[in-house]
């Protein structure tokens, strides 16, 4: 292994063993409490009586009545949420106040100063609140919404953020003001740049505010480290704020897109100063991209369900086609000729159970396919799988033609030996962009972080040799589908 890639890994797990819910600090321009199932104060950040105006609150009292009296509604579950627009008078601008049962129910009392008034006099476009019924319907509003967003809060750029299957990042929708030099739109992110840890942190969140990347944290004080998990207050992780500072920003506002409860896009927001919004803007953004993401939801599930129906359909007539058939071999070859069709791929490979020998579409390399099928019989848990990458995925140079393969394996109804059916691409030669050097961290240390953010975003190009072509992202339903067919079939014998 390389010392490059050896820094990267190492520079990947850094990362992710970074303490972001155990920081001991919140951003500075607001102020928290922590009170526990006794209505006892455990934690208080150290700006708290600046922020509010009022006497110094102790560590182990009771938290005041007039706080507990916006909890009378907070249900017990935790991560619930309250919020409360210019709920009281701090020193100088009314706060707002939003709350969150803990994991320990508790209670996080999080106060934000309103220096700003709203901004949201635009209603909501009201694409987000129609079905979608194709690709096009769901990239039109997805634009109209990041418009909306720009338009309503004024930040410098708000860019639709969609994870691919890799971990890698793409920006897909974008919209930037005129002053604001350069466009992501279309540049791939690597993985690292939003680990695996925070993506987690953004499903536990409406939104994610960062006021002023380049101020200080303000300390939280109490006798053990507060789990801030569900806080929106907590500190700029010092990586993170370095990251945002390479690409010019203070100020970022965020916003998940969830899909099976995993983290499939974000909206995001940058500014190049220091900014936040009023609380109730936020809420009712939340509430625009929530609508958004349910229509979003509802289309994916209507898509699957009719991937799902059209393969049903395809393979059994498939398998009425095969039972014409009377030679074993050339059934096997006729699955494998049509399946090739399916998946759009350029070979296939038929082996195990009772065939004598393997079927292939053309002459594959002994060595290859021992390595290809050890692996996926042997080390691979998945019953399906697909890969872009084959060198990868086997963690082996073989010789072989073939860059990427999607894979199945079963038993069929009246058999216990197990069969699999590779389906195989050529390498696809392809240019990706980037947002700057996915492999930054090798090349560049700050000197005090330990771990090195991203200096550069500007456009780099990179040419991806030894992938093919990208599987679409219904292959894995076609192969689950594939599957289930087969199971139910008695074997070609």
């Amino acid at each position: 292994m390389s010392n490059a890639t050896t820094s990267i890994k190492k520079f990947f797990a850094e990362c992710e063993q970074e303490p972001l819910s155990y920081s001991g600090a919140i951003q500075a321009y607001g102020a928290l409490l922590h009170m526990n199932s006794r209505q006892e104060i455990t934690h208080i950040s150290r700006n708290f009586q600046e922020i509010l105006a009022l006497p110094q609150f102790e560590i182990g009292t009771r938290v005041p009545d007039f706080l507990i009296e916006f909890t009378k509604n907070l249900a017990d579950e935790p991560n619930s949420r309250e919020f409360f627009d210019e709920a009281l008078e701090g020193q100088h601008y009314s706060l707002s106040l939003a709350l969150v049962r803990t994991q320990t129910y508790g209670i996080l009392f999080e106060f934000f100063p309103n220096q700003s008034k709203s901004l949201l006099s635009i209603q909501a476009p009201s694409q987000i609140y129609q079905s979608f019924s194709n690709w096009q319907q769901v990239s039109q509003a997805r634009q109209v919404l990041i418009e909306w967003i720009a338009q309503t809060t004024g930040f410098d750029r708000v860019m639709y953020y969609q994870f691919l299957h890799d971990g890698d990042g793409e920006v897909i929708a974008e919209h930037t003001y005129s002053n604001y030099q350069g466009t992501y739109l279309g540049l791939r992110f690597p993985a690292s740049d939003i680990p695996l840890i925070a993506r987690q942190l953004y499903l536990l969140h409406p939104w994610r505010s960062i006021y002023n990347a380049t101020q200080a944290p303000c300390p939280i004080e109490g006798h053990s480290l507060l789990d801030l998990s569900y806080s929106d207050l907590r500190s700029v992780s010092p990586v993170h704020a370095t990251y945002m500072q390479n690409m010019g920003d203070v100020a970022s506002f965020s916003l998940p897109i969830k899909l099976q409860d995993s983290l499939d896009a974000m909206i995001s927001c940058h500014h190049t100063s220091a900014k936040t919004l009023p609380l109730a803007d936020k809420v009712k953004i939340f509430h625009a991209v929530r609508q958004f993401n349910i229509q979003l939801r509802d289309f994916y599930t209507r898509q699957r369900v009719k991937t799902l129906d059209e393969m049903q359909h395809i393979y059994h007539r498939i398998f009425i086609e095969i039972q014409k058939i009377t030679a074993t071999d050339q059934a096997w070859e006729h699955l494998g000729q049509r399946l090739q069709t399916i998946f759009d791929s350029d070979a296939f490979i038929l082996v195990g159970g009772s065939l004598s020998h393997p079927l292939s579409s053309c002459p594959i390399h002994p060595e290859f396919l021992q390595a290809l099928d050890t692996w996926f019989t042997d080390q691979c848990d998945e019953l399906i799988t697909t890969s872009e990458h084959l060198q990868n995925t086997l963690g082996m140079e073989i010789l072989t033609d073939f860059a990427g393969f999607c894979a199945c394996k079963w038993h069929f109804l009246d058999s216990s030996d197990l069969y699999r059916i590779y389906l195989l691409r050529y390498e696809h030669l392809s240019d990706v962009y980037w947002g700057g050097n996915p492999n930054k961290p090798v090349e560049y240390h700050d000197g005090t972080l330990g771990i090195a953010p991203r200096r550069s975003f500007s456009l780099w190009i990179e040419k991806r040799l030894g992938y093919c072509k990208p599987w679409p992202e219904n292959t894995q339903l076609k192969l689950l589908k594939l599957r289930e067919f087969l199971k139910k079939q008695a074997s070609f014998n």
